[in-house]
């Protein structure tokens, strides 16, 4: 573990400013507040943004003169984000898909394979969950006082900052030094409120670089009052057979909860590593080392550095119509034990997922072709 997931209000503006200077231009960089950088901007910056409220996308980053003079002859369409939102990156490959409902990503493609899976009995229209890829479960993780999993799965997630827009109107990268990003955001709604009644920020970054795909969550308290959460990262890994694979990371003499007996039960892991041979509904405590994920010649690595403490696993066995021969949940989470946040304090996690092919990097194999 790197560092605490907590921040406090005091070093909140700091930590935002320092982190999305990473992505703006030279000409915009400053230390001095956001606030006034957009003042001197000038009525320009603003117009920029007001189009860009317009169309339901607001960046996090003010463009400087020679983007915004392109933008002037843009046609208004072209600012408007397709869905899913693309990040690619041609040197290696690789591309990832992300839906605004739920902010899901659903594919996260090498050239030998997909690393993700969506379900077949998958809805991808926006009126139910995402069953695949990388659902969200927030403010709450399984069954509890609010439904299953919590809202944040079933949400328009907005994005509001993507790298790069290309000609046709969809957004894309393809620099193999600085990779490719995407941030979304949740706030409260008429219905988050129905079941949760607290203010919160849901921020939500992708970045997709060489060979490692990053998801960061940061949830802040908007609120006057302290809140607790679970949640989890419900991602959906593809895998050839799920009675071949292995998965590894420092499981054997953890506690784990087996949700698949009447009632629950806790044990403790006496195997070094694990497979799935029947319907698995785990949750392992304390669980924080490099999780692998061995499939034949494909071999995933998922890398949590910060926020998530948890980790369940899942497998529908035997269930035909979820597709379960071809795919395991490995879920990040807080689970067994909630955060509380308090009022102004932001919780940060953050996981890397690096797939791997013949033991080298699986965007190693574009390098033959």
């Amino acid at each position: 573990m790197s560092s605490s997931p907590l921040l406090s209000s005091s070093s909140l503006s700091s930590s935002l400013l320092s982190s999305s200077s990473s992505f703006l231009s030279p000409s915009t960089r400053t230390t001095s507040p956001a606030h006034r950088v957009l003042a001197q901007r000038g009525r320009a910056d603003q117009s920029w943004i007001r189009r860009r409220k317009a169309t339901g996308i607001v960046a996090s980053f003010v463009p400087d003169k020679e983007f915004l003079k392109k933008q002037e002859s843009a046609q208004a369409d072209a600012m408007i984000l397709r869905d899913p939102v693309k990040l690619t990156n041609t040197i290696t490959k690789e591309e990832v898909s992300i839906y605004k409902n739920g902010a899901c990503v659903t594919s996260y493609k090498t050239p030998d394979y997909d690393v993700f899976f969506v379900r077949p009995d998958a809805v991808l229209d926006g009126s139910k969950p995402i069953s695949g890829g990388v659902p969200i479960c927030f403010p709450q993780f399984g069954p509890g006082e609010i439904q299953q999993h919590g809202f944040a799965r079933n949400m328009k997630w907005v994005c509001v900052d993507v790298r790069e827009e290309n000609a046709a109107g969809s957004r894309s990268l393809s620099w193999l030094r600085e990779g490719s990003r995407a941030i979304y955001e949740l706030v409260p709604n008429n219905e988050t409120r129905k079941m949760w009644p607290n203010s919160f920020n849901c921020r939500y970054q992708i970045d997709l670089n060489s060979g490692n795909l990053n998801l960061e969550l940061r949830v802040q308290n908007k609120g006057k009052k302290a809140f607790s959460f679970t949640g989890a990262l419900h991602t959906y890994f593809a895998v050839d057979d799920i009675d071949k694979i292995a998965i590894q990371g420092g499981f054997k003499g953890k506690k784990y909860l087996d949700k698949t007996l009447s009632p629950p039960a806790e044990k403790t892991e006496t195997e070094d590593e694990l497979r799935i041979s029947s319907f698995t509904e785990r949750i392992y405590s304390d669980c924080t080392d490099d999780i692998r994920l061995k499939d034949g010649d494909k071999e995933v690595v998922i890398r949590s550095s910060q926020g998530w403490k948890d980790i369940a696993i899942w497998n529908p066995y035997g269930e035909e119509k979820m597709g379960y021969k071809n795919f395991v949940c490995i879920e990040h989470g807080v689970i067994c034990e909630p955060v509380v946040l308090n009022p102004g304090d932001v919780w940060v996690s953050s996981v890397d997922i690096l797939p791997y092919f013949n033991g080298l990097p699986a965007w190693m194999q574009s390098m033959d072709s």
